[in-house]
């Protein structure tokens, strides 16, 4: 089976299954070391980004204010299946590395192109 058989019977199926694909896809991808080249622009945002973190590294915002922005935001949604899995897996994650720290803003950003994304690519 070719990928553009695959992908149009993937079209096919409801979308919490082509979401489960989609996260599975990527998952492996990331897992088998897919790491992009930053581009410039990214590259001197994350300098900035580090700068900010370093003047003032105990600035951080309650999980309760992030998720009142972004319900704000984007709306409040239900979650997709096995998108609560993720996000306990990667909640344990920050449990298990705290020194492994990001500011609001990095957070902020990368939320923004993520959301962006489905947004901008969701058919109404």
């Amino acid at each position: 089976m070719s990928a553009t058989e695959i992908l149009e019977a993937a079209k096919a199926l409801p979308l919490h299954e082509r979401i489960e694909i989609a996260k599975g896809l990527w998952e492996d991808i990331a897992d088998n070391g897919y790491n992009p080249d930053l581009t410039p622009e990214q590259s001197a945002e994350l300098d900035r980004r580090l700068a900010d973190f370093e003047k003032n590294p105990r600035s951080g915002v309650p999980l309760e204010q992030v998720m009142a922005e972004m319900r704000q935001r984007f709306g409040s949604k239900e979650l997709a299946p096995g998108e609560a899995e993720l996000i306990d897996r990667r909640l344990q994650d920050h449990l298990d590395n705290p020194n492994d720290v990001v500011s609001w803003e990095e957070v902020k950003a990368k939320l923004d192109a993520k959301y962006h994304a489905c947004l901008t690519t969701r058919k109404v």
